[in-house]
């Protein structure tokens, strides 16, 4: 059996605006009850990093949804990266990133959507904002000072959102610092 590794469950949609209220110790208790290991939550926006052995993303993600709709009575979309995918996410983040004037989002992508072709979907207002795809993102960033103008403020509304969660950029960095501490230590003995 191959070594445990860190991974993100990425909650879509709780905490946000009064709605999908869930405590993070809840989430905690229920993930270590699923027999994943090391796990932490990360803001209460639906960061959850454990440690499990994975070779299937889809499955693991089909019992995480499972088992917390019948915690949480509903079903909570989720998407889960491992270390490896949001340091290659983290690698690719564009340059415009680091220019505090603007807003920087990563957007994870479910696979049913996850194509350079959803760029078409969205073209960002010249001189407003910017997006790029990269594989299982978007990235967009939108000047602070564009409010309502800029599409991505108002993604909300699109039928795509239903298929993504979005992270400041600054969530995914602490995210990927949490996952590489975990990935540091060692695995009990026997596993």
């Amino acid at each position: 059996m191959s070594a445990p590794e860190s991974h993100v469950a990425l909650l879509r949609g709780i905490n946000v605006g009064g709605a999908h209220i869930v405590e993070m110790g809840i989430l905690k208790r229920e993930f270590e009850g699923m027999g994943f290991a090391m796990v932490r939550t990360y803001i209460n926006s639906g960061n959850v990093v454990f440690r499990a052995v994975a070779p299937d993303r889809e499955a693991l993600r089909e019992r995480i949804e499972r088992t917390l709709a019948g915690v949480l009575g509903d079903r909570i979309p989720v998407l889960v990266r491992s270390r490896r995918e949001i340091e290659d996410t983290i690698a690719h983040v564009p340059p415009v990133f680091d220019d505090p004037a603007w807003k920087h989002n990563v957007i994870f992508l479910s696979p049913e959507i996850d194509s350079p072709d959803l760029l078409a979907r969205f073209t960002p207002k010249p001189g407003i904002e910017v997006n790029s795809w990269h594989p299982g993102v978007l990235f967009w960033s939108a000047r602070w000072d564009a409010g309502t103008r800029a599409i991505m403020y108002r993604l909300s509304s699109r039928p795509e959102y239903q298929a993504m969660t979005v992270r400041s950029v600054g969530t995914v960095r602490k995210v990927l610092d949490l996952m590489t501490e975990l990935d540091r230590v060692p695995p009990p003995a026997g596993t």
